[in-house]
C-alpha cells in the first residue's frame, strides 16, 4: 500500500466517522426568556454539586434543553466551553431522554473554579435525569 492510498483510506474513515456523528440529532433549544421563566416557575428541580436541573412538561412530542451559566462561573471562554460540553452530553444521550419535557440546566458557580472534567459533567447530567425519572435505561 502506498502513502496516497493510505491517505485516502484515512480520509474516507474520517468522513464516515463525522457522518455517523451527525446522525445523532441535537435536542431542540429553549431560547425565549419566557420559556425559561415558565420552567423556573414550575420549580421541579434536582441538584448536585455541579448542576441544577429544572423540568417542565411541554405537551409536545419532543424534549427541549436550555442551558444557563452565570457570569460568576467564569469569563466567556469558560462559560461557553461548559455550555458546549453540556449541549454535547445532551445530544449524545438524547435518544435516552423521555420526550415531552423542557429541561433547564444551570451550572453551579464553583463548577468552573474546581476543574470539572467532561466525564464529571456527564455523570452529573445522567444522575439528575435519573432523579427526574426522565432517562430510558438501555436494555
Amino acid at each position: 500500500m502506498n502513502a496516497e492510498t493510505t491517505e485516502h483510506t484515512f480520509i474516507r474513515a474520517a468522513l464516515w466517522f463525522f457522518l455517523c456523528l451527525s446522525l445523532v440529532e441535537a435536542m431542540q433549544s429553549i431560547k425565549k426568556s419566557s420559556d425559561f421563566k415558565e420552567v423556573y416557575r414550575k420549580r421541579d428541580l434536582r441538584a448536585d454539586p455541579f448542576l441544577v436541573m429544572y423540568k417542565f412538561g411541554n405537551h409536545s412530542g419532543e424534549s427541549r434543553i436550555g442551558i444557563s451559566v452565570s457570569k460568576r462561573v467564569g469569563n466567556s471562554v469558560v462559560r461557553h466551553r461548559l455550555k458546549r460540553r453540556i449541549r454535547e452530553i445532551a445530544r449524545l444521550h438524547s435518544d435516552r431522554i423521555c420526550a415531552g419535557f423542557d429541561l433547564v440546566v444551570v451550572l453551579r458557580p464553583f463548577s468552573a473554579k474546581k476543574v470539572v472534567s467532561y466525564w464529571d459533567l456527564e455523570a452529573s447530567f445522567l444522575r439528575l435525569l435519573k432523579r427526574h425519572h426522565l432517562i430510558i435505561e438501555k436494555e
